[in-house]
């Protein structure tokens, strides 16, 4: 079994293992930076965008949704779970393309 098939079977039977791991990369990628951006596309509830609001350096991040109904929901998440105005959040209502 390759790689990522065993970490594909990893996930489906350790959902909440897939956050653990995703903030492990975050974390990893922006190691020892300042000043940096970064995008969450089809935010869809707003928690990528959450962790990466917690990285250490994080100057804004981008959290971007085209459904509406979504739009609402990553609003309010992101509103209650993040008080703080910096790192700064931008949430954008739109559709990552025009098709």
């Amino acid at each position: 079994m390759d790689k990522l098939t065993k970490l594909k079977t990893f996930i489906k039977t350790n959902p909440m293992e897939l956050d653990v791991l995703m903030m492990e990369v975050y974390q990893q990628l922006t190691h020892g930076m300042q000043g940096f951006s970064m995008f969450d596309g089809g935010s869809h509830k707003g928690w990528h965008a959450l962790r990466m609001l917690q990285l250490p350096g994080c100057k804004e991040v981008f959290a971007v949704e085209a459904d509406p109904s979504m739009g609402r929901v990553v609003s309010d998440n992101l509103t209650k779970w993040h008080t703080s105005s910096t790192p700064q959040l931008h949430l954008v209502l739109k559709a990552l393309q025009d098709d």
